[in-house]
Parts: C-alpha cells; sequence; structure tokens
C-alpha cells in the first residue's frame, strides 16, 4: 500500500529519470516544453512494460515561447477501470487533482 508523504524532488540524469519511472514512484511530471525541435534527445519512458496513463492538472505557456505540463499518475482505481472498458473516463480517487 502507498501512502501519501511529503514532496521530494529528486534531480539526476535520464538514467536515474527511468529508473524512477520504471518503478512506479513518480506521481507527478512536470515537463517543460522548449519551441525547439532538436531532433535528438534522451527518452524518458523507455523502460514502462505497460502504459502509464495521466491526467494533465496544469499548463502554464511563456511569451518566449516555452510551456510546462504538470501531469499526475492516475489512480490504480481509474488504470483498472480503463483496461475494463476501453476507453478514458474520471473515476473519484484519492489521486485525482
Amino acid at each position: 500500500m502507498i501512502l501519501p508523504g511529503n514532496d521530494v524532488i529528486s534531480y539526476g540524469g535520464a538514467t536515474f529519470a527511468r529508473a524512477l519511472v520504471r518503478e512506479r514512484l513518480v506521481d507527478e511530471y512536470r515537463l517543460v516544453i522548449q519551441p525547439a525541435a532538436l531532433g535528438d534527445g534522451l527518452p524518458l519512458f523507455t523502460e514502462l512494460t505497460e502504459p502509464l496513463y495521466l491526467n494533465l492538472v496544469e499548463s502554464r505557456s511563456y511569451p518566449a515561447g516555452a510551456a510546462i505540463h504538470v501531469y499526475r499518475t492516475r489512480g490504480m482505481i481509474e488504470t483498472l477501470a480503463f483496461r475494463r472498458g476501453g476507453g478514458i473516463r474520471t473515476l473519484e480517487t484519492p489521486n485525482n487533482a
């Protein structure tokens, strides 16, 4: 059973981040989108063995073109409902914002 606790911010490279994602230890993602196409980079979600469903809870854009999207992982009940029902729906779970 996973219990709520205090916020933890972790800093590290892509390998460290992928390990946290693989173990499902991240409950919130803050992704910064820069307005540039590089054609290369380190993917974050390469080690997932099944889909990771996220809810967009906040989105901000800035005059220079950058944007920040905040996503939270869906609760286990939502994930099971999605798999069984074949569609996206919002259920009341403790993880919903």
